[in-house]
């Protein structure tokens, strides 16, 4: 029969490898269950994806040089997701703000988390967003910031609307009193520099020669003044 000391070790080996296993098997079952959360996560991600390839560009601005531009509405971004975040259970808020103030303008980056509230597992996603619209700035560069951060995790394509090229070509009108093809403006630009070039070298050569006839000039004079010295 075996002692009553070897019983003991054999139970505490036991108790240690049980306890090991426990652990070990715990571990295993995170490592699992992460796993299964972050793809749940990006399954959702991807739903709200596919409800949502494009964002249509429904505003018209003008930029600084008073050309016109279609773009992106904040109203339209967040109505889209939002109401396809609400019904999957997808939330996202800011976390952290870094923001420039400038003379006229106000410029922010923001960190949103992107949580998924069925299992808590979140990711951060980021966006950056300027103002430049007075007392608004700040409110106008957040706004811009969240509408971006959206777009680019859910890759969002935001095609330019069907009236767009009307609006080039009326640029093109207004900047050379007609409608030019791209071959013709290539073909004007190419004129107008080659004419540059040709100008400038005609310049070239008028100051060579005003610097070679003054150089002759002050040759023969100092001829003049070597042939006086001599005669007297």
């Amino acid at each position: 029969m075996a002692s009553k000391k070897s019983v003991k070790k054999l139970e505490k080996k036991t108790k240690k490898t049980t306890r090991k296993s426990k652990k070990s098997s715990k571990r295993q079952e995170s490592r699992v269950s992460e796993t299964a959360m972050k793809i749940r996560f990006h399954q959702k991600i991807l739903e709200v994806m596919n409800q949502h390839p494009e964002i249509q560009c429904t505003g018209r601005g003008v930029d600084l040089d008073g050309n016109e531009y279609a773009y992106t509405e904040a109203a339209e971004v967040f109505s889209a997701y939002g109401q396809t975040m609400r019904e999957l259970g997808l939330t996202c808020i800011p976390i952290e703000k870094t923001a420039v103030l400038g003379k006229n303008a106000y410029m922010i980056h923001v960190k949103f988390k992107l949580t998924d509230v069925d299992t808590g597992y979140s990711e951060i996603i980021t966006g950056s967003g300027l103002g430049s619209n007075g007392q608004w700035a700040a409110n106008t560069a957040q706004t811009l910031a969240l509408k971006q951060a959206l777009l680019e995790t859910f890759n969002a394509s935001w095609p330019q609307p069907p009236d767009y090229k009307d609006l080039v070509k009326k640029e093109a009108q207004n900047v050379f009193g007609s409608a030019h093809s791209p071959e013709e403006v290539v073909q004007a630009v190419k004129d107008y520099f080659g004419s540059f070039q040709l100008t400038k070298g005609q310049k070239d050569g008028r100051t060579s020669d005003s610097t070679n006839t003054s150089r002759t000039r002050r040759s023969h004079s100092s001829g003049r003044e070597t042939s006086d010295k001599k005669s007297r």
